[in-house]
């Protein structure tokens, strides 16, 4: 039984990660390739031995070679924004063209709140027959051909519709998204090492 004990407590112990020398120098790290996304890794390690580094010029080159979650940051981001403006202007629309009261405001919200979540119940299977990259470009393609479909025949329900396809879109492209941002960066870059 004490085999059993300890052959289980080492396979445990397998599969945390441990710290790394180059830990101290990760926020100096990712300071420099923030101020300077194209720095090669052999610059980098003349640098960070400067400072001390007594390790290798490899762990710096699975660093600086690890995918950067630049583009799916900026994807999500723009979106938002985007969706601010719609939501802005869809408020205007209900006030001003169809004269409706605060109420109305509230079934253009619940609409898209009922698109976030259809599109989180539903991005599972998206995510078994597509890549994620093709999701997220996806949405946008369906979410912007359903608002320009929208602006051409602005009604009551039509802007309805097009709420909840914000919503639903958003989804399809949050959750792939902040897969691939959490898959791009290296434990120990962004903080999320378990000691022993």
């Amino acid at each position: 039984m004490r085999a059993a004990i300890a052959q289980d407590t080492q396979a445990v112990r397998r599969g945390t990660c441990r710290a790394t020398i180059l830990d101290p120098y990760l926020p100096f790290i990712r300071d420099t390739l923030v101020q300077y996304p194209r720095l090669r890794a052999t610059r980098l390690f003349e640098m960070v031995r400067g400072r001390g580094y007594p390790g290798s010029v490899v762990q710096l080159r699975r660093l600086v070679h690890t995918p950067r979650a630049i583009g799916p940051i900026t994807s999500i981001t723009l979106d938002q924004m985007g969706q601010g403006i719609v939501l802005v202007l869809s408020l205007f629309v209900f006030r001003d063209r169809f004269e409706q009261g605060v109420a109305s405001f509230s079934n253009l919200i619940g609409a898209g709140g009922l698109g976030v979540l259809a599109g989180i119940a539903t991005v599972g299977m998206l995510e078994q027959r597509f890549s994620k990259e093709r999701i997220v470009a996806g949405s946008f393609v369906i979410g912007g051909i359903t608002l320009i479909a929208v602006g051409v025949y602005i009604t009551p329900v039509s802007v309805l519709v097009a709420s909840f396809a914000v919503g639903l879109t958003f989804a399809w492209k949050k959750i792939p998204v902040d897969t691939l941002v959490q898959e791009s960066l290296p434990d120990g870059y962004r903080g999320r090492v378990p000691r022993p």
